[in-house]
């Protein structure tokens, strides 16, 4: 899995991912644990930002500093994304669903649309 920002026609934080890493992230999400994914935690996350999965109550946000983002979801939220990013693991073809929080950076997750060696080639270098 990727997770980066990427400058698509809005500013765009990535997640391009397989099958297997989609359904685990809906896990998480829908699970409203407290979660965090960096190089190499869990296994298949390859890139350098970092994103920390926080459930609230009400609605949620993106917040970023220097490739360090904070997803705050909130329970409404949590069920809608579970369900778009189950859709999307299954979909027979490449596509990518909209996260949207209503943040400067939209999130967008993305199966078999970008090139993985390239997302990692193009990142900034990690802090």
């Amino acid at each position: 899995m990727f997770v980066g920002p990427v400058e698509l026609a809005d500013p765009t934080l990535l997640l391009s991912a397989d099958q297997q890493s989609l359904l685990w992230l809906a896990e998480q999400i829908e699970s409203r644990q407290m979660t965090y994914l960096r190089r190499g935690y869990p296994e298949f996350v390859v890139s350098e930002a970092h994103l920390t999965l926080i459930p609230v109550e009400g609605a949620g946000r993106l917040e970023e500093r220097r490739g360090q983002y904070e997803w705050r979801i909130g329970p409404e939220q949590a069920r809608e994304f579970a369900e778009r990013l189950r859709m999307l693991a299954t979909a027979p073809k490449p596509a990518h669903a909209y996260l949207d929080t209503d943040s400067a950076r939209q999130i967008v997750a993305s199966k078999g649309e970008y090139d993985l060696k390239r997302l990692i080639a193009d990142q900034p270098p990690g802090d």
